[in-house]
């Protein structure tokens, strides 16, 4: 389970619901949830931004990136669509991944890294259109 699920479950504990109660009042499936709070599926703006309208009181810059209280009466990052849509173009105008590293801070680095962190490949199949095929491993550290 990663950092985010530990926040997601601390929220719904701390307001004594069960998982499919947080769910409706955030407006989303119940299976959307699960997956969330498994490490399954990473959050998306437009959960992150339900959840800051349905929970006000949550700072939702903790509920990102854990750093702060939960509930420190910040005022949530997310509060409209539009808001979404803002920071969804702020983000178009890297060409790259790096320009976007770098425009980073270390705090918001970390947040995403947490959230986003990809596993590890362990082995790639490739298979010809003759149907043979070939395996490639990662080599031993």
């Amino acid at each position: 389970m990663n950092e985010f699920s530990k926040r997601l479950q601390e929220v719904i504990a701390y307001y004594n619901i069960n998982a499919g109660a947080f769910a409706k009042k955030v407006g989303v499936q119940k299976s959307s949830l699960s997956h969330l709070l498994s490490g399954r599926n990473k959050p998306s703006f437009l959960f992150i931004n339900k959840m800051a309208e349905a929970y006000p009181e949550i700072n939702i810059s903790w509920f990102v990136t854990g750093k702060g209280s939960m509930l420190d009466g910040h005022k949530p990052q997310f509060t409209t669509s539009s808001s979404i849509e803002s920071t969804i173009d702020k983000e178009k105008k890297y060409k790259n991944i790096d320009e976007l590293n770098t425009s980073l801070d270390n705090t918001e680095r970390k947040a995403l890294q947490d959230i986003y962190q990809e596993p590890n490949i362990k082995q790639i199949l490739i298979i010809y259109d003759d149907d043979s095929f070939k395996v490639l491993k990662q080599a031993k550290k």
